[in-house]
This record gives structure tokens, sequence and C-alpha cells, in this order.
């Protein structure tokens, strides 16, 4: 087995997003997800699956929607929804 070279490791810092912390690969437990947690998921998709941001967000729309309709919450359309996360992203996005 090879040993990895000091330019394989990948550490907290070089993944961390500036004001938002580190993308995570899915949502754990029974919380809904917040407002951050949503754009966190966006960036992992983006990042390591190399997702669109209109897949990034059609998945993470599913996920969370999910959450939802166990907590019986009101939600809009899918198709509602999606821009709206593309427009979080989008300007989380440009603050980094």
């Amino acid at each position: 087995m090879a040993k990895a070279s000091h330019s394989d490791i990948i550490t907290r810092k070089e993944t961390e997003i500036f004001l938002i912390g580190q993308p995570i690969d899915g949502f754990r437990g029974m919380k809904i997800p917040s407002k951050g947690d949503v754009i966190r998921r966006c960036f992992y998709l983006i990042r390591e699956n190399k997702a669109t941001v209109k897949q990034a967000s059609s998945i993470v729309v599913k996920e969370v929607m999910g959450y939802w309709q166990i907590a019986k919450i009101p939600t809009m359309v899918e198709y509602n929804i999606i821009p709206k996360v593309e427009k979080e992203y989008s300007k989380w996005r440009a603050l980094w």
C-alpha cells in the first residue's frame, strides 16, 4: 500500500467555506435542516459530486421535503423551491 504524500492530504482548513463552515455529505438525524445546512449540502454536492447548481438544488430540495413531510409542514411545489435554493447558493457563492 502506497503512503499518502503531503499533496494528497486534504485538511479541514482547505475544505472550509468562508462564513459557512464545512460542506456536509447529508442531513443527519430528525432535525429539520436549517438554511445553512441546505447551503453546505449544496456546496458538497457541487464540489465533491461535480453536480451542477440546478442538479444540487434539486437533490437538496427533495431531501429537505422529506423532513418537511414527516413534520407535516405545508410546502410549495418543488419547481418553485429549486430557484430559491439556487438564489441562496448564488448569494453565498458571491461571498466566497
